[in-house]
């Protein structure tokens, strides 16, 4: 391996510093938390989609540790576009940067990017990382089934993993620089808080609804904030996140033999948010058997293209079998595949795509009726989309009936503005704008 190869990924070695296009001036919420593993001795793992930032938060990490850490003692490599064996970046920076042992040294930080293109990249680390303590290695990754699978097998107690999410609507107003009081409600609180809060918000309800509308059709990805062309904006995520996991990641993970009918399953996801799983009648339509289908929403969910949702009972193993629902990550891949029209009902099965997946929903109800989304914690709260601004009787007589049947107190259903609390036999039932509810997520 040349030593230019580094020096190009290395720039801080000459300079001092990260250059400054790719530090992003906003630091994500986990940025401060792995700090605080830095100094341990654990493997760290960031492992999220595609474009999320996962890059951008180890060059802030990088700029935090320029401050403390002789500028020699720090490497980045990427293995996204280059075929390189971890033990040559290793060997080729440690003759030519530290030119020495690895035992003569302070502590080494080593980032490695997109480390799933390597193979057998955890017995390699491990090798490092048992026979040289002072070197600490962080890596980021964007398929979580690598990750998981691989590094917890021989990486067992010495890795700790953290997801890096899309931005949340927060995220994304912070990105839009527009700073909002603290808000108090959380999701099992009384109503009182959520009239608190909004009464806080009045004077940037207008801002608030404009940016949601953007968000809702943008999506989450850090790089397209700002960006104003509709097309510019598809063209990107079916460029950089659809077409690169699709045709490359999970044909090098998982050894997909035909990748387009990964495609065609999220555009029919895409086109009906929700969609109740058949796996055997999917396979049918597609040439596939059963068995096969199942894989391959296992890969897209892996790949955190897909969410799947189970279908609710009080036991985890009985939930785990039945029906599944499946949502794509993201609305701005919803929008990227979608071939509807957009009109109001395409709006709102967007915002029920859009609250299930900043929910990181895992249950949903379907007996005789259907309740959108169950959250099962210390407590079960039930949730329904009615993104329209007239509610009717009919349009909570399921979460109603739900919150009897489980003997629960509460359930929230998610409104286009409406903002009220109703007593129905006992059970309140929290109404909450879609912008508002989605500012607690």
């Amino acid at each position: 391996m040349e030593i230019q190869t580094l020096v190009r990924f290395n720039e801080w070695w000459k300079t001092g510093n990260v250059p400054e296009d790719l530090l992003e001036g906003y630091k994500r919420p986990l940025y401060d938390e792995i700090l605080k593993y830095l100094e341990d001795r654990q493997v760290l793992a960031i492992i999220g989609l595609r474009r999320v930032g996962k890059t951008t938060l180890m060059y802030q990490l990088i700029q935090n540790l320029l401050e403390k850490v002789k500028k020699e003692y720090i490497l980045y490599f990427s293995f996204d576009e280059e075929q390189f064996d971890i033990e040559d970046v290793l060997e080729t920076y440690r003759e030519f940067i530290l030119k020495g042992n690895w035992r003569e040294f302070d502590r080494i930080y080593v980032f490695f990017d997109e480390i799933q293109k390597v193979n057998d990249w955890q017995n390699k680390i491990k090798t490092y990382y048992d026979l040289y303590p002072n070197v600490k290695f962080i890596v980021s990754g964007s398929a979580s089934l690598i990750i998981e699978k691989r590094a917890k097998e021989s990486l067992a107690g010495r890795l700790y993993d953290f997801n890096l999410d899309l931005l949340t609507f927060k995220e994304f107003l912070s990105f839009k620089k527009l700073k909002i009081p603290d808000l108090e409600y959380r999701l099992f609180d009384e109503f009182e808080k959520i009239e608190k809060d909004y009464n806080n918000l009045i004077l940037f309800e207008s801002d608030l609804r404009t940016l949601f509308s953007e968000y809702l059709f943008k999506g989450g990805f850090p790089e397209i904030v700002d960006e104003r062309d509709d097309k510019k904006i598809r063209r990107y995520i079916k460029n950089s996140v659809i077409d690169k996991i699709v045709y490359s990641d999970i044909p090098k993970i998982f050894k997909i033999e035909e990748p387009e009918v990964l495609i065609i399953l999220l555009r029919l996801i895409a086109n009906t948010p929700g969609l109740l799983v058949d796996y055997k009648g999917l396979g049918e339509n597609l040439g596939k058997n059963r068995k096969t289908m199942a894989r391959y929403f296992y890969y897209l969910q892996k790949s955190f293209l897909v969410i799947l949702l189970s279908n609710f009972s009080g036991s985890f193993l009985t939930s785990a079998r039945k029906l599944k629902k499946a949502y794509i990550t993201d609305t701005g891949i919803v929008n990227t595949l979608m071939d509807r029209e957009i009109d109001d009902r395409v709006i709102g099965m967007l915002v029920e795509n859009l609250i299930v997946s900043k929910l990181k929903a895992k249950f949903f109800y379907r007996r005789n009726y259907e309740i959108d989304i169950i959250i099962k914690d210390e407590e079960i709260l039930p949730i329904e989309i009615k993104y329209q601004s007239r509610i009717d009787r009919k349009d909570f007589k399921s979460i109603a009936r739900f919150c009897k049947k489980f003997k629960l107190k509460k359930g929230i259903i998610i409104t286009k503005d409406l903002l009220r609390c109703d007593n129905n036999n006992g059970i309140e039932i929290q109404f909450v704008p879609a912008w508002l509810f989605l500012l607690y997520l």
